[in-house]
């Protein structure tokens, strides 16, 4: 290693303090009393700096102090270095405490239009200073935007078998939703043989939904007539409340419901559930923003 480097990795911000301070005040006493040390201390760290540059940079008499050439150029750079760190302080403090900094979530079209933006609206209010955007993504996009950093995490259905190292933050059913005379009747549960014959609103295929509606009609032995199958969840409500069929979709999108005439039912024999599950990197840590949102919504399911 270069003599340069080796003297550059000895240099420390309270040297550099000390120096800007003489430049200041250009009195050993007063300067010394500013960063907080004795004078001889002070006049020790001066003389340590110069040590390590191998340079004057304080021409000292009985009278007065100056600055040699290399001194006040050393301070020129030294300026600039305290007021990058004090800038990089201030951010880093911003950040934790949450009074700036960003929060990216990519989730499920059903969560977008259910419980989501309530909560995101309530976050926005308490934290104004972070901006928060959210990807509406389905199946493997989702999941690879919150493995890839584009999203500080996602909240989605990964399936069984890679749920079980994820946290899961609630689970949803599969409900049967369609105009009272497609679903007539006053039970709150109906099930999925009896949706034979009935036209059935399915989500695309490649959807989390439309993989659980497949999975129940199978295990049910239900032959279902699929006569649409839209890619968004507001577009099978839109064709419910036009009666061109029962959609089946999660529970979590039940706030869409009110006052739209339509029915719900939970689907059963099978009941199908679906966990949504928090959905990052294992070894990456979450910024204070999405750790503060994260807790909100465990706080919001725990009290639901």
């Amino acid at each position: 290693m270069s003599d340069f480097a080796t003297a550059s990795r000895r240099i420390n911000l309270r040297q550099m303090r000390a120096i800007v301070a003489i430049s200041q005040h250009r009195n050993f006493t007063q300067a010394a009393q500013v960063v907080g040390l004795s004078q001889p201390a002070f006049s020790a760290l001066i003389a340590q700096l110069e040590s390590e540059l191998e340079v004057r940079l304080v021409d000292r008499t009985t009278r007065s102090i100056s600055l040699t050439p290399a001194g006040i150029e050393f301070i020129a750079a030294a300026r600039r270095i305290l007021e990058d760190v004090e800038v990089a302080v201030r951010d880093a403090q911003g950040h934790a405490q949450l009074r700036r900094g960003r929060l990216t979530i990519a989730a499920l079209p059903s969560l977008c239009i259910g419980s989501l933006p309530r909560l995101l609206g309530d976050f926005s209010a308490t934290y104004p200073d972070i901006q928060v955007s959210v990807m509406d993504l389905l199946g493997e996009e989702l999941v690879q935007a919150a493995m890839s950093g584009k999203a500080d995490f996602g909240l989605g259905y990964v399936g069984p078998d890679r749920a079980k190292d994820l946290e899961v933050v609630f689970r949803d059913r599969l409900v049967a939703i369609g105009c009272p005379e497609l679903l007539p009747g006053k039970a709150a549960r109906i099930g999925w043989r009896n949706l034979e014959g009935r036209p059935i609103i399915a989500m695309a295929l490649g959807s989390s939904v439309r993989q659980l509606i497949d999975i129940g009609s199978h295990q049910a032995g239900a032959d279902l007539t699929m006569v649409i199958e839209p890619v968004q969840i507001a577009t099978a409500l839109a064709y419910a409340r036009g009666g061109l069929g029962i959609s089946i979709l999660p529970s979590s999108i039940m706030g869409q419901l009110q006052n739209s005439g339509l029915v719900m039912k939970e689907l059963i024999d099978p009941a199908i559930e679906r966990p949504i599950c928090i959905i990052r990197p294992g070894n990456v840590a979450l910024t204070p923003a999405a750790e503060v949102f994260l807790q909100t919504l465990r706080n919001e399911i725990g009290a639901a």
